[in-house]
């Protein structure tokens, strides 16, 4: 290393270039762009801007801050940092406002220092420092919690009926919810699918680039292909912008013309399916990966394979399936019936004259 040292600011669009050479995607770029920003902007609280200027010490105090910081529910973190990594944010506001506040998540924690890990990584192997302040962070630890509960097949037909066959717009959501429910695919996936990804001959859609830059081939259902058909061949052929582009799912009933015929962003896909899953009246939440999720439940609870549902969803680690093993409590009952010794024995256990709720007989004294 020689002359001046950089900025963390110079370097982040560096940064960002080298993970663009490597094929990141569009969207990791921009996320771990994002979040060393964060990081940055802590640093010149408290006057640090070179690179050479981070410490672990600076690190450590980031990572407590980070485990201390209040942040508005439902609003993404974008404060500022208060200089003793305490919950200055709550200090900040009063005693109603703070009752609004609630902890950066676990996973939010560790995605922000991950992202600190990764950039410190990088700036070594290009000789701008020559140790990762960030090498000896222990990162917190990611909870595990069980999948939300997926949705029944009669909650699904509530969903599926509620779109106004009569307009545009109730076509496509028809249209873009049996896919979803159909193939499984991501939110990213359905908004990148093109007329030239459905192959209607062997039933099945082409995923070009999933999650990882990762292809697939998603098996599609006849009832799922009609409703596209019928949406293509009734609203989408109306639009001609969309030839251009030729993504399947577009704005329909935007207020400017202009906007007709775009593809539709990730927003307003999820707020789109959000909004019918709120007025379905079924008891869960979600938008988008209720449908995935359902999708990979009702195919275990009828005995697919769990390979097979580890290809259908595109996962590269059989664990991240295995999920589904877990919340569906049909699959786990018929499981514990056939193999569990206690649930086909001959005879009842024999039951003792004390009952579980009984006292216990008095002990003698020792």
């Amino acid at each position: 290393m020689s002359g001046a040292t950089p900025a963390l600011s110079a370097l982040l669009p560096l940064y960002a270039q080298e993970m663009r050479v490597r094929s990141f995607a569009p969207s990791t770029v921009e996320t771990q762009v994002l979040l060393m920003r964060w990081f940055i902007a802590y640093g010149a609280e408290r006057a640090v801007h070179e690179v050479d200027g981070v410490t672990r010490a600076l690190v450590e105090r980031y990572q407590l801050h980070l485990f201390t910081l209040r942040v508005k529910s439902g609003a993404p973190l974008c404060g500022r940092a208060d200089d003793d990594g305490a919950d200055g944010a709550v200090g900040a506001v009063g005693a109603g406002a703070a009752a609004a506040l609630r902890p950066l998540s676990v996973r939010g924690q560790h995605a922000r220092l991950w992202a600190v890990v990764r950039f410190f990584r990088w700036a070594v192997r290009a000789g701008y420092v020559e140790h990762s302040p960030a090498a000896v962070i222990e990162l917190p630890r990611l909870p595990h919690p069980l999948p939300k509960p997926a949705l029944t097949v009669a909650e699904v037909e509530r969903i599926v009926a509620l779109p106004d066959l009569n307009s545009p717009r109730g076509q496509r959501d028809r249209a873009l919810i049996e896919v979803l429910y159909a193939t499984g695919i991501r939110r990213g996936e359905a908004i990148a699918l093109t007329l030239d990804a459905v192959d209607r001959e062997r039933g099945v859609l082409r995923i070009e680039q999933g999650k990882g830059r990762k292809g697939r081939i998603v098996p599609i259902s006849a009832r799922a292909l009609t409703w596209l058909d019928r949406y293509l061949d009734r609203v989408w052929s109306r639009f001609a912008h969309a030839m251009t582009h030729r993504r399947v799912f577009i704005s329909v009933d935007d207020a400017k013309t202009r906007h007709q015929g775009r593809p539709l962003g990730a927003a307003a896909v999820t707020r789109i399916l959000g909004g019918y899953v709120a007025a379905s009246g079924v008891s869960k939440v979600g938008a988008c990966h209720i449908f995935r999720h359902t999708a990979a439940t009702l195919m275990m609870e009828h005995g697919a394979d769990i390979r097979a549902i580890q290809d259908f969803l595109g996962h590269s680690d059989l664990k991240t399936t295995g999920i589904y093993t877990n919340v569906s409590l049909k699959f786990l009952k018929e499981q514990h019936t056939r193999t569990h010794p206690s649930a086909f024995a001959a005879e009842p256990a024999v039951v003792t004259s004390l009952s579980p709720l009984s006292p216990l007989p008095p002990q003698p004294p020792r």
